[in-house]
């Protein structure tokens, strides 16, 4: 005797043929996807500068002593210099190659500077209360 499944009402469940077509593209899909290549960071196109995020506007300084450059990287000129302690509105961002690795720099309006050297928040009295942790 063969077992056959049955659903509550006694008749053999049958999954239709739309629903069964749909399952199989959708695993040949992942099956697909899996396989092929990633680009890499470095690979995608990334225009410099970019936008950032409305919500990560504010730049806080942490180093105790920041140069501000006149273009991202370190190529460019010191025009300015930051403090720990101040604070910041971020007008761009740029992703800058360097010796094989992707560095980030924000621009703050007077300068470029490394993402190293600060920490970004919401808004200007999230960055104000961290200030105020700091130690000099």
């Amino acid at each position: 005797m063969k077992a056959r499944s049955r659903n509550l009402g006694g008749a053999p469940t049958r999954i239709p043929a739309p629903v069964t077509a749909a399952l199989l593209a959708v695993l040949l899909a992942l099956t697909l996807s899996c396989g092929a290549k990633r680009a890499t960071l470095a690979e995608l196109p990334f225009d410099a500068p970019s936008r950032i995020a409305s919500e990560n506007r504010i730049a806080l300084v942490t180093d105790p002593y920041i140069s501000l450059r006149d273009k991202a990287g370190n190529d460019g000129i010191t025009v300015a210099h930051g403090r720990r302690g101040e604070i910041y509105p971020i007008t761009g961002v740029s992703l800058v190659k360097t010796d094989g690795a992707l560095q980030t720099w924000y621009n703050l309006g007077e300068g470029w500077v490394l993402s190293s050297s600060v920490q970004i928040y919401s808004d200007r009295s999230k960055a104000e209360s961290a200030a105020k942790t700091l130690s000099y």
